[in-house]
């Protein structure tokens, strides 16, 4: 962790340890506010250019990602009151949410990107666990958000779509799960959870997730990242939450002028949640092929809606799919 100062004469920084004794290093473990009054160490006066009577260290976290520390030096004891924390916090969290969507627009607009491929085999990880009980493969066909969770669609090699339901209902990461429907020897499933594994906290870095191709005891992850940000950071915030990753390839591609990842994000914008829902299963699930494998009644049901609203909510997200294709042709 390191600390930095500017003032007309004498540009100053110093490095703090993350173990030290320190307000700074506390903050970016705790990831909470800390406020020191009376014993400074002497660093931060030297880093302020002038005597400092109390900090206060401001971690500057969105989501799962910890950006660095803002830190705030005062000459009296008495400046950080309950009032002035609050207003430290505000800004905070106001400074973390900017650099957050900057890291997100830089994905977005990328002239190139990087990809990594992850493998996961953290047995905590709801599809990991369900591949490894049951012997089979899981394919990752996107997510939808629902409210304050998030709606995971997988497509799985079995030919019992109850022992599937029964496994993944068992797991804790899991708070629904359905079966939506069944081609040939793949069945597509939607899983509801509030914290999509590894999917969230790769967005949380501003990347996102292509693949996830999931195998008895572990998954095989794609990211994509701009090229200009730190891979290490990325690999690193999935290895915080699940210990057992590792990297196994690094790739860099161009991005066309209008990148994949802006497309996508310009389609889901104009797109609302039970459109890209009836996208995702009719495509998971065999409703544009010929002859279909699924109906649109059986669709509908699954959703909980009538058939007629359920063909409303699919045209509708076809002709927004449409105009963002030619629009940008």
């Amino acid at each position: 962790m390191s600390s930095t100062a500017l003032s007309a004469d004498h540009p100053t920084s110093l490095s703090i340890p993350l173990d030290a004794d320190d307000p700074v290093a506390e903050a970016a473990r705790t990831e909470e506010m800390q406020v020191v009054t009376g014993d400074i160490d002497e660093q931060h006066s030297r880093l302020a250019d002038s005597d400092v009577a109390s900090v206060a260290a401001v971690p500057l976290v969105s989501g799962e990602s910890l950006y660095g520390v803002l830190t705030v030096y005062a000459d009296s004891d008495d400046v950080f009151d309950p009032r002035e924390q609050a207003v430290l916090g505000t800004i905070g969290r106001a400074t973390a949410a900017a650099i957050d969507a900057r890291e997100t627009s830089r994905l977005l607009t990328a002239d190139n990107v990087t990809e990594l491929e992850l493998q996961v085999t953290d047995p905590d990880v709801f599809y990991i666990d369900v591949a490894s009980e049951l012997g089979c493969s899981m394919e990752y066909g996107g997510s939808v958000p629902d409210g304050e969770e998030t709606v995971m669609f997988f497509l799985v090699e079995t030919d019992d779509p109850s022992a599937v339901c029964a496994v993944a209902a068992d797991h804790p990461q899991v708070s629904g799960v359905s079966h939506v429907s069944t081609a040939d020897s793949s069945a597509l499933f939607e899983f509801t959870v509030s914290d999509p594994p590894v999917v969230s906290v790769v967005a949380d870095r501003g990347a996102q997730t292509g693949d996830i191709l999931v195998e008895p005891g572990k998954a095989t992850v794609t990211v994509t990242l701009p090229a200009s940000m730190e891979t290490r950071s990325v690999v690193e915030q999935v290895r915080s939450q699940y210990p057992e990753t590792e990297l196994l390839s690094v790739r860099e591609r161009d991005e066309p002028p209008v990148s994949r990842q802006a497309f996508i994000a310009n389609v889901e914008e104009r797109l609302t949640n039970r459109q890209l829902t009836a996208l995702r299963k009719g495509f998971l699930g065999g409703f544009f092929d010929w002859p279909r494998d699924v109906s649109g009644e059986q669709l509908a049901e699954s959703m909980d809606i009538c058939p007629s609203t359920f063909h409303q909510h699919l045209r509708a997200g076809e002709r927004k799919l449409l105009e963002e294709v030619f629009e940008n042709w």
